[in-house]
């Protein structure tokens, strides 16, 4: 048979690694739908194939998701009621296969059928046909297959802009108004875009619902498959997912939480407040999308704004598509546009949850002296060192919500300490000595830092754990350090400033008595038992 070729592995239908060759652009935004700017782009990319590939037919269809197949052009081939194989994420190389015998057994000497790739998934197809026999070979394949790549993001563009348009407007001549050139439409699409989001801001109740709401209004304008509205988290210096967040206090979700070296907000954005990016898996910037999955698809393309008020970051406006190369420099413009009008929204949702936090500590601080006098007195009026720590550790996690204390003295060298835990009655020179050398915990031994903020995760059930933050701060009598107290808190806990003052004035409770402890030990002299342990 005329024009065999071996169809057997995802290459033939467009899903290579061969760079895309240049194609028409066609740029068509949300509802101003065209048909003579569709056939003058597919017109244009026709004449762009046909030296290297000729043909007397070119069908092109585009796939928008919702299993049907839109013929693009020629209009001529709908008479013809040529089925067209669908994509389940991909359409199969055999269909494509048989697709080419049917048009050949019609009649055409030669014919090409190739899916257009675009991330994992087939967005489009185009059928190739010339009246000659065995003229596609080789060397048209690959050259249609450069075409097809490079079609991927406008197709994949147009593909989730149809699923916007009504039905009726896929047909026939749109109205005057409605036409590419008619000097109103991106006013009148403007005035419909901002309209949708004011809207969405009004009635959002949850970062969740003013996030889809974005995406649903955005996605005839600007495609795309995620969105993300991402804020700065004050008290960890990172960044919260804001619009994945649907319930519950604002930042207590750890899995939210994105580390600033994960997500560099002031390098990708720049200046300009902008960013745009054709493949965020090969970016050179580092990480671009705030929450890649290695589970899920990967987010490629990617655009987005930042949301500023008054000369200051709020958040960050981020859209998403799963195939690279999606965005132009009109989207760009369109989040520059919209940015101010979301701004005060997202601003809203955070300075929510700062007001509630402060109301908290509040609370905590009013309850304070009276916890304090009491742990004083604890420790004035218990001559057992043991059960005074135990009592006071007691009533400071009233003042200081945390899950676990210990001190740490000095002993011997600079870096050595004893680790020393509320209710322990064993002497402290039958302690082991722990060197902290090059730790935080060392920094504050020797006033280098007032005080060390650390983040962890740790071990709970087998292959998960609980995310974790401790908080060190110096032991301090007569302005000299002599140990350091720890407190640690799991789960979504995390500590401020407010936190960091509360748990010095706890310390500085503690110091005298447990000094008096450690200059008592260290008068009996070194123990012969006495462990060293390194760090």
């Amino acid at each position: 048979m005329a024009n065999a070729r071996k169809l057997d592995s995802p290459q033939e239908h467009g899903h290579s690694d061969l760079p895309s060759s240049p194609v028409p652009v066609l740029r068509l935004r949300g509802t101003m739908w065209d048909p003579v700017a569709l056939d003058t782009w597919r017109e244009a990319l026709s004449s762009l194939v046909r030296p290297e590939v000729p043909h007397e037919l070119m069908g092109l269809w585009l796939f928008p998701g919702d299993g049907e197949a839109v013929l693009l052009g020629p209009s001529d081939l709908a008479a013809d009621h040529l089925t067209v194989p669908l994509p389940d994420p991909q359409v199969d190389p055999a269909d494509l296969w048989r697709l080419e015998e049917r048009v050949r057994d019609a009649g055409y000497g030669s014919s090409l059928a190739m899916a257009v790739p675009h991330g994992d998934r087939d967005v489009g197809l185009v059928l190739l046909a010339t009246l000659d026999a065995d003229k596609y070979h080789d060397q048209e394949v690959s050259f249609l297959r450069g075409i097809v790549a490079g079609l991927g993001p406008t197709m994949a563009r147009v593909a989730q802009q149809w699923d916007h348009q009504p039905a009726a407007e896929h047909q026939g001549e749109p109205p005057l108004y409605r036409r590419r050139n008619e000097p109103g439409r991106a006013l009148l699409e403007l005035r419909d875009l901002l309209a949708d989001l004011a809207d969405t801001v009004a009635i959002s109740k949850t970062p969740a619902s003013l996030a889809a709401g974005l995406s649903h209004a955005l996605s005839a304008v600007v495609p795309h498959d995620r969105i993300e509205i991402v804020v700065p988290h004050p008290p960890r210096n990172d960044f919260y997912r804001l619009g994945a967040h649907e319930e519950g206090p604002l930042f207590s979700h750890s899995e939210l939480s994105v580390k600033a070296e994960d997500f560099d907000a002031v390098g990708l954005f720049g200046d300009d407040g902008v960013l745009i990016v054709d493949d965020a898996t090969s970016d050179s910037r580092g990480p671009v999308w705030p929450s890649q999955d290695p589970a899920s698809e990967r987010v490629k393309a990617v655009v987005g704004a930042r949301l500023g008020l008054e000369g200051r970051p709020v958040g960050y406006l981020l859209l998403g598509s799963l195939g690279p190369g999606m965005y132009r420099d009109e989207d760009v413009e369109a989040l520059k546009t919209i940015a101010p009008l979301i701004a005060p929204r997202v601003q809203e949702f955070s300075l929510a949850a700062q007001v509630k936090t402060l109301k908290s500590h509040l609370g905590v601080l009013r309850q304070a002296p009276s916890h304090m006098g009491r742990m004083a007195q604890l420790l004035a009026t218990t001559a057992h060192l043991g059960v005074a720590t135990r009592m006071f550790t007691e009533e400071a996690s009233a003042v200081l919500p945390f899950e676990r204390l210990e001190f740490a003295l000095r002993v011997g060298r600079e870096d050595e300490v004893v680790v020393v835990s509320p209710g322990d009655a064993r002497p402290l020179s039958d302690l082991p000595v722990v060197d902290v050398s090059g730790t935080e915990l060392a920094r504050v031994l020797r006033s280098e830092i007032t005080h060390a903020l650390a983040a962890a995760t740790v071990p709970s059930d087998p292959g998960a754990g609980t995310p974790s933050a401790a908080l060190v701060v110096p032991l301090r009598v007569a302005g000299r350090v002599l140990g350091t107290m720890t407190i640690v808190a799991t789960g979504d806990t995390s500590f401020g400033p407010a936190d960091v003052v509360l748990a010095q004035q706890l310390a500085d409770i503690a110091a005298p008595h447990l000094e008096l402890y450690r200059r008592a030990a260290l008068s009996s002299g070194p123990s012969g038992s006495r462990r060293r342990i390194g760090r």
